[in-house]
């Protein structure tokens, strides 16, 4: 922050202030991210026995609080945009209604494509896990977003063949690098269905570990001359359905640990009585 504004740094008192209080913010989604809102609150319950921090009172759950760049606790509620929708748009399959979930999981998502690092999102059908990855990758000005529907038959080729449309290769005196047409721009492909696709019989899903080796080593070996291929510029973002449901296969603990998994639940309370 203070690198992006020169001219007004935060003062050190701030800076004391916002650290620990952005800690527990982050410890809760670390630590219940990728559960349900109850394992959410109850860290939160249990963070409000034991710390130190100065924490916002009453009984809404510290989930349901952001902290501010300033170092206070600001309820989420007061960032949801009020929205009027024209009445032959009701129906309409892309109208986002912004609620409490809507806001909070964008920040999220945010803050891990600013990083450019995979993501994949979780949750039962119908609770706007999609909806909520475009409607975050639309608002970002430098992302082209690519959508790709995963099936039991999905294999590492349709990956390559999304790279030959969006992509050119460019010899560098690094080797070969691919990277997106538009210049400035990264390209987001979007894996619907993640967890879809059959094992072989060695019991790996071809096309995860194909994305595996691409997040941890870059870029992988083309088949037609066996080049290394340097990726540049490209970037995955998953979204699924949980695997206790039918057809679905629990994604490689070995890919796991690349990417945090974010749980999406159908809205709550609040965001119901919003929409």
């Amino acid at each position: 922050y203070n690198q992006t504004h020169p001219d007004f740094p935060l003062e050190s008192d701030v800076i004391e202030q916002y650290v620990p209080r952005y800690l527990i913010y982050c410890v809760i989604w670390c630590f219940s991210g990728d559960g349900k809102m109850k394992y959410r609150e109850d860290l939160g319950d249990f963070i409000r026995s034991t710390t130190t921090i100065p924490l916002p009172s009453g009984n809404i759950p510290i989930i349901d609080y952001e902290v501010t760049i300033q170092g206070e606790w600001s309820l989420w509620t007061n960032g949801v945009p009020k929205v009027e929708v024209e009445t032959h748009k009701v129906g309409s399959p892309d109208i986002v209604v912004p609620t409490l979930d809507t806001v909070r999981h964008e920040s999220l998502l945010y803050t891990w494509l600013a990083e450019h690092k995979p993501m994949v999102l979780c949750g039962p059908p119908g609770s706007g896990k999609t909806m909520t990855l475009f409607a975050a990758l639309r608002a970002l000005p430098d992302f082209e977003v690519v959508g790709l529907n995963f099936s039991s038959a999905t294999t590492p080729e349709l990956l390559l063949k999304t790279f030959d449309h969006y992509c050119e290769y460019r010899r560098t005196p690094n080797g070969v690098v691919m990277s997106p047409v538009q210049l400035g721009k990264w390209l987001v492909l979007f894996c619907d269905e993640i967890n879809l696709p059959d094992l072989d019989k060695y019991g790996t899903q071809r096309v995860i570990s194909f994305l595996r080796q691409i997040v941890e080593h870059g870029g992988f070996y083309r088949t037609s001359d066996h080049t290394w291929i340097t990726l540049e510029r490209v970037q995955f973002v998953g979204a699924c359905n949980p695997p206790t449901d039918p057809g679905r296969k629990p994604l490689s603990h070995r890919f796991l640990r690349h990417v945090p998994v974010i749980y999406v639940d159908y809205p709550g309370p609040a965001s119901l009585s919003q929409i």
